[in-house]
């Protein structure tokens, strides 16, 4: 049936529907587009070994885990960002700054603390920022104390919501040792959980303890 203006409902309704999918497919290449403009000056990967600038000499331009994370967490999981986000999935992989399994390359840190305690008491080490997942790969210790040897020192992961802990492994009587045997291997942590420490004896006067962690997500 036409309208007044000699238009078919079904010819408007039509054009409406076009005139709506068109904007829609905008909105989805104008987010997309965002995220290649925060990113355009980066490159895949490092520079290859022989132009001999490796770590701290590796060009600015090379893509960190810090520059997809920074685009990564500005973007809404809503229905115009599905292309922005297929995007940054296909950037994510192709960079290996996104990990669906293993490390993430260029996230392996050393998290320490060097501080006096006292015996009986947890002191915390690391908690992971939000979203991230990190992989508790080894672990060793520098007791001191006014005389003696340390009764028992114990590497914990802590629930930070409860302060409940689980106990990962505990060496005894040594003052300066790594911690060979976790009780659980791998051990993971995210923002909900704290490594911690705690050192029992009553000479116990300084304590310093170093994780080897890398990231996986």
């Amino acid at each position: 049936m036409a309208n007044k203006n000699g238009y078919s409902s079904a010819r408007t309704g039509r054009g409406t529907e076009a005139l709506t999918q068109k904007k829609e497919d905008r909105a989805r290449m104008e987010a997309a587009k965002a995220v290649h403009d925060q990113l355009n000056s980066k490159t895949v990967g490092p520079p290859l070994a022989a132009t001999g600038l490796i770590g701290d000499q590796a060009p600015e331009s090379t893509i960190g885990v810090g520059d997809f994370d920074q685009v990564k967490n500005q973007i809404y999981l809503q229905s115009e960002n599905s292309l922005a986000l297929d995007t940054l999935n296909a950037m994510g992989q192709i960079t290996n700054m996104q990990s669906q399994s293993g490390p993430i390359p260029g996230t392996g840190k050393i998290a320490l603390i060097n501080q006096a305690v006292s015996s009986g008491v947890t002191y915390d080490i690391f908690t992971p920022n939000a979203g991230e997942v990190w992989e508790l790969i080894s672990a060793d210790f520098n007791a001191t104390l006014s005389s003696g040897d340390i009764d028992s020192i114990q590497l914990k992961i802590k629930e930070n919501s409860t302060d409940e802990e689980v106990m990962i492994a505990e060496n005894l009587g040594d003052n300066f040792d790594t911690f060979k045997d976790f009780m659980a291997s791998p051990v993971y942590v995210d923002a909900n959980l704290t490594v911690t420490v705690r050192g029992n004896d009553a000479n116990l006067t300084n304590l310093a303890v170093r994780l080897l962690l890398i990231r996986i997500r």
